[in-house]
């Protein structure tokens, strides 16, 4: 008899939460570990113990192993195929796996006496999969400690100072329309015209900076940025060039400049959060606005697992929970609408940072806002869905601003701006690697052309000018309403080498502006 406990199906049953922690170490805290590693820790150890019911423990603690392998790993292998190639989608490759994963489970019961060849096998892949996973994330925890221990990322975080404040105070709503591209943009490289969505903003008072430029390429530090009200290339000294670490900057996403002034001046602060972890949840925030049932990182275990190609048709698994990440993008962005249309309703005045992923992918609305599904979406080019999806928010946004405007018993500021504009191809065919440096003034141009608008109501817009870029957004503001004196800062755009590099900046602000327009200042 072998009735003993056997290890390997709990290390492999740890060993996908760990190995997707260790390769999104740099994005996550350690904390989102805890959870699903506590869960898959209970489900491995409860599948060792179911095992030594049986007589010979070896053979149902094989196949425990074999499931949990082929259960966590069918993502991974379907999008290896797909490389390749391969035409086939996933519900085919589904019924694939789940045959060779039964012929090798049948396989166990004959192995004979190599059975033990085989557990020792088993077991020695568990611990050396386990082993270098924790080798591998130790080390670069190691190698960020120093960034992640640092302080004072940004050489000027002094509380921002009111001089004359105007009373009443009005609400301020700062929404950034992730990658919302530049009319610009849009002409060279997506053949469309935006210039009736621009038109329609002037009309409503919007003062459109048509010559606008993000500051920075990446969402994180381009809102890093703006909501300081500063340039964060001082992070380069402090967390080093070779870091590819973004917490430090995810932290400037939480506790930020803007707010604090605001909170000093009797505001509420209101958080609209998208499914990314650096925009999510807001700690410090009166009110978080959001549809989160998992968390990213959950998100992206379970879409490895065999349930994911029946997230959308199997509603016994949308009983216990629901992880079509495709429809909760489509549900969160109308969520987030709706919710916006509510906020003249509450007791204010009140800061409103809304960060919706749109016209950002996934491409979900069609123009009229159907639901798009990824097999409809995978019928039509990328710029195709991009401008579907970008024509559904123009009559979102102006439908919401005009509620706002509408609703409110004294006119609010409303700010909308994209962070980023779309990603050139060949940064999407390697995201990682892509090396800005090479990177043509066409692709720098159109990843850095930026939608961005503003509505001051009774203020002097002449202050406002068509290259002004977003880390001066909040200085106007400021400035206009509060009284503040911040002097506005020359508009440059940085990028970095790679995506593995995001702290490495340098100047592009010569290559994204126009012949003949060299802005302000």
């Amino acid at each position: 008899m072998h009735r003993r406990i056997i290890i390997h199906p709990i290390l492999f049953a740890l060993f996908p939460v760990l190995a997707l922690y260790a390769y999104n170490i740099n994005y996550l805290p350690f904390g989102e570990v805890f959870k699903p590693g506590g869960i898959m820790f209970a489900a491995g150890t409860g599948l060792s113990l179911l095992c030594m019911l049986f007589k010979d423990s070896r053979k149902p603690a094989l196949v425990a192993s074999l499931v949990l392998i082929f259960f966590f790993s069918f993502g991974h292998a379907f999008q290896f195929i797909t490389n390749l190639g391969w035409r086939i989608n996933e519900p085919a490759f589904l019924r694939v796996w789940q045959i060779l994963l039964a012929a090798l489970c049948l396989g166990v019961f004959f192995l004979g006496r190599r059975i033990n060849g085989a557990h020792a096998f088993f077991m020695a892949a568990s611990i050396v999969l386990v082993a270098m996973t924790l080798v591998n994330a130790g080390a670069q925890i190691y190698k960020m400690r120093h960034s992640r221990m640092a302080h004072g990322f940004l050489d000027d975080t002094s509380p921002l100072m009111a001089d004359s404040v105007r009373q009443p105070r009005r609400d301020i709503y700062y929404i950034i329309l992730d990658r919302y591209a530049s009319n610009a943009t849009l002409k060279r490289e997506f053949h469309f015209n935006d210039s009736a969505f621009l038109t329609a903003l002037r009309v409503r008072g919007f003062y459109v900076a048509e010559n606008s430029n993000a500051n920075y390429l990446k969402t994180a530090l381009s809102l890093a940025s703006s909501l300081n009200l500063s340039y964060i290339n001082t992070m380069t000294a402090k967390v080093g060039d070779e870091s590819d670490d973004w917490q430090p900057t995810y932290s400037l996403l939480q506790d930020y400049r803007a707010w604090r002034f605001l909170r000093s001046q009797g505001y509420r602060f209101i958080h609209f959060g998208a499914w990314w972890e650096g925009t999510s949840q807001n700690d410090f925030a009166d009110l978080n606005v959001n549809i989160r049932p998992l968390r990213e990182f959950t998100m992206l275990l379970l879409k490895s697992t065999m349930l994911y190609p029946r997230r959308e048709k199997d509603p016994r698994l949308r009983k216990f929970f629901d992880f079509n990440d495709w429809e909760l993008h489509y549900r969160r962005i109308l969520y987030q609408f709706a919710r916006l249309t509510e906020m003249p309703a509450q007791r204010g005045p009140v800061f409103v940072f809304a960060h919706l992923l749109i016209p950002h992918d996934p491409f979900v609305f069609d123009t009229s806002g159907r639901y798009v599904t990824w097999e409809e979406m995978q019928t039509r080019p990328f710029e195709e869905n991009y401008i579907r999806q970008l024509k559904y928010t123009n009559g979102k946004v102006l439908a919401t601003v005009d509620s706002l405007i509408r609703r409110s018993s004294l006119q609010p500021v409303i700010l909308l701006q994209a962070d980023e504009g779309p990603y050139p191809l060949p940064y999407r065919q390697d995201e990682k690697h892509f090396r800005w440096h090479s990177a043509t003034r066409r692709q720098i141009q159109q990843k850095l052309g930026i939608l961005n608008a503003y509505y001051l109501p009774d203020a002097d817009t002449s202050v406002l000018y068509a290259s002004i870029s977003p880390v001066n957004s909040l200085r106007v503001v400021f400035n206009e309403y509060f009284g503040t004196r911040l002097p506005l800062l020359p508009d440059k755009s940085y990028a970095f080498q790679d995506d593995l590099h995001p702290y490495s900046f340098f100047d592009v602000t010569e290559k994204v502006r126009k012949a003949g327009n060299q802005g302000m200042r």
